[in-house]
């Protein structure tokens, strides 16, 4: 063996061999943001290119502006969307009290020998012929173990005789029932008298009619008083020993009862009952309401003997799942449970009616007593109270009619307006316009009136010395939660008196918003629903462009840190993917020319001779005007996104670094004139994204 181990281990040393592991292969991204570039109106009319378009043959200075601002978000106060419910104090009562049959109980056998004392009643002596007679034995007593006293309102008993006797008893036998703790009584505790109408024959069984107990308190030993009708016989009898033994007993049966109280065994009993607590929601009309912020308190006094298990349902407060809420409680014997509920999140409704108007919190109360271990007191009489209170409860939205709610309009001001303190000569602003913007997100209609004030103000006191005022009234679209309406009102020289012309016209210093809104009817808001307004006074310019007009951007740069050397390596190796896309919003009214330049010399950027694209990409976009109004004014920017495709050749650029980038904007000459406002703009950004495969197995 020892010299067949070194074979062994050189054959596995040629036969085995270890490889490196292998890595699965996998894709990275990196993304290169342009630097987003704008235009305005503004550059357009300061450059060089319009100075004399504008200034030839003008009798008065060419005064172009706009002035700006917001007011802040104004939202329903939380207040208006709380409701205080009343308090509610519930007593409810047992009531009649639901108690099972007790166990049937049997008297003590009664033998030949209780029967006839007087006779000599043993085995081997003769029982003489006997006429027809009514016995009366010894009374008989017996117990219930279920109750030690009831109060009854309805029950009904009967009675079972079974004759083991070899003597027949007659029809007409009567028992009579006495409650044995008032045997002292006047009536000796009488409860009733109980009849057989049937014979009952030596050795059978019979049933009494029953007992209707109505109105009466009954303890749980009752006496039996036997009025026994022995039918005759004829001939002597020669009595055996079983003779002697035979007896008859009695068995008591009690069904289910219905007392008023009682010291008993009580078992579970159930006790419902729906209400409700007014709802003060003033002039509002409430259809659907999510709770924000709200509480329930519910106080349980428990005044029985016996503990209970309680489930109050809130029948018109539902979750998400459109199910009322339960709130299981549970209450000891004799005690008292306070529990506070959130109603957070929670939905209110009308659940009787849905769509209907919401007046109430309504609720169910279902209680279910614990069956007693022992006999316990209780009575009709004893109550579980229960009490109902509720917070303010705070709407985080809400459906239905608001009555009216009033906004107030926080005071906006805007100080230097023109900056024109050392203006002089006489200006008309005969296009300026006002605009106003409404972004509202709260479903209802709302009613604005807003008061638009320009004063002038002495430059070395600060007094008022001039002043205008113009009054807007608008009637502001419903808006959806979370995603605002606009509506947009445009005021000019033609619509108020005085109107935005004549308030520009006193050139002022100051101008400040104010005002208020009502929102009133049916709707929907949520407690963060808001609306804003933005308002614009703008000094618009018409004129016609009569040679093109080109605006170079300010140059970008993409350096090492965002393309290291081996990302650019793998773009023109290994790149999976390399998308450039430019983005263009134009808010002119005129159309334009851009051009995007990418290049490896800073100072070649905008040559357009140099065309190799291993050294320069030159991508040219026409882009369409914006849309315009009756009057020329751009209504909604026209908006493009152009995917820009490289081939091999042109992925080069990318070799360089760092490189350049920048766009030119061109506009034509106009056939007629076009109306621009100070902020109209054309906008540029872009990105390249570089999807490229890492190797880690690459040598």
């Amino acid at each position: 063996m020892k010299k067949l181990l070194p074979l062994i281990i050189a054959l596995m040393s040629f036969s085995c061999s270890f490889d490196e592991p292998y890595l699965p292969a996998w894709n990275t991204q990196v993304t290169v943001h342009f630097n987003p570039y704008t235009v305005e109106a503004a550059d357009l009319v300061t450059s060089s290119y319009l100075a004399d378009t504008l200034l030839s043959g003008a009798t008065d200075t060419v005064f172009f502006f706009s002035v700006e601002d917001s007011t802040g978000p104004q939202g329903i106060d939380p207040a208006e969307l709380a409701f205080k419910p009343e308090d509610k104090s519930i007593v409810e009562t047992v009531g009649l009290i639901e108690l099972d049959a007790p166990a049937p109980v049997s008297t003590d056998t009664v033998t030949l020998a209780d029967l006839f004392p007087d006779l000599n009643i043993s085995a081997g002596a003769v029982l003489p012929p006997l006429p027809q007679t009514t016995l009366s034995p010894p009374d008989e007593v017996v117990s219930f173990d279920e109750f030690v006293s009831i109060t009854v309102d309805s029950a009904e008993m009967y009675l079972v005789f079974d004759n083991k006797l070899i003597l027949s008893v007659e029809a007409g036998m009567e028992i009579i029932l006495f409650d044995e703790a008032r045997i002292n009584d006047p009536d000796s505790g009488l409860i009733g008298t109980i009849l057989f109408t049937d014979p009952i024959p030596a050795g059978g069984s019979g049933t009494s009619e029953k007992l209707a107990l109505n109105d009466v308190t009954l303890h749980n030993s009752f006496r039996l008083r036997y009025r026994i009708p022995i039918a005759a016989v004829d001939t002597a009898t020669t009595l055996t020993q079983e003779d002697v033994d035979s007896y008859f007993l009695t068995t008591v049966h009690m069904g289910a009862m219905r007392v008023s109280s009682a010291e008993a065994e009580i078992p579970a009993q159930s006790v419902t009952r729906e209400d409700v607590t007014a709802l003060d929601t003033e002039d509002k009309s409430l259809t659907l309401a999510r709770i924000d912020k709200g509480a329930l308190y519910i106080d349980i006094n428990n005044h029985l003997n016996v503990g209970a298990d309680f489930d109050i349902v809130l029948l018109n407060l539902v979750d998400e799942n459109d199910q009322p809420r339960h709130i299981p409680l549970a209450v000891n014997e004799n005690q008292t449970s306070n529990t506070s509920i959130d109603l957070s999140g929670l939905s209110l409704r009308n659940h009787a009616r849905p769509g209907d108007p919401v007046t109430d919190i309504a609720y169910r109360l279902e209680a279910v007593t614990r069956a007693s271990n022992g006999a316990v007191r209780i009575s009709s009489t004893d109550s579980i109270e229960v009490s109902v209170r509720m917070d303010s409860v705070y709407i985080g939205y809400f459906e239905g009619d608001v009555g009216t709610v009033e906004l107030t309009i926080d005071p906006i001001e805007q100080n230097d307006v023109l900056d024109g303190a050392d203006i002089d000569g006489s200006f008309s602003f005969p296009d300026v316009r006002l605009v106003f913007d409404f972004y509202n997100e709260i479903n209802f209609p709302i009613s604005t009136s807003l008061k638009i004030s320009g004063y002038v103000r002495d430059a070395a006191g600060g007094q008022i010395t001039d002043s205008v005022t113009v009054n807007v009234q608008k009637t502001i679209a419903a808006g959806q939660s979370g995603q605002p309406v606009k509506t947009t009102l445009v005021l000019d020289a033609n619509s108020s008196a005085p109107s935005i012309v004549d308030l520009m016209s006193i050139f002022p210093t100051d101008i400040v918003v104010s005002g208020k809104s009502v929102v009133s009817g049916s709707g929907s808001v949520a407690a963060d629903d808001v609306i804003r307004a933005k308002y614009r006074i703008e000094s618009p310019l018409t004129l016609q462009i009569d040679q093109p007009i080109r605006f170079e951007s300010s140059r970008g740069e993409i350096t090492e840190s965002d393309l290291d050397a081996d990302t650019r390596g793998r773009i023109t190796r290994d790149v999976s993917a390399l998308n450039m896309a430019l983005n263009i919003e134009n808010g002119w009214p005129v159309g334009a020319d851009v051009t995007f330049y990418l290049a490896a010399d800073s100072a070649a950027l905008f040559d357009s001779t140099i065309i190799d694209p291993r050294q320069k990409l030159i991508i040219p976009l026409k882009i369409n005007a914006g849309s315009v109004d009756g009057d020329g004014y751009v209504t909604e920017e026209t908006v493009s996104s152009v995917p820009v495709s490289l081939d091999s050749t042109q992925l080069k650029i990318f070799n360089n670094i760092p490189l350049y980038y920048g766009f030119v904007t061109s506009i034509a000459a106009t056939p007629q004139k076009v109306t621009l406002r100070k902020h109209d703009a054309l906008s540029v950004d872009g990105s390249i994204k570089v999807k490229v495969k890492v190797d880690p197995n690459e040598k």
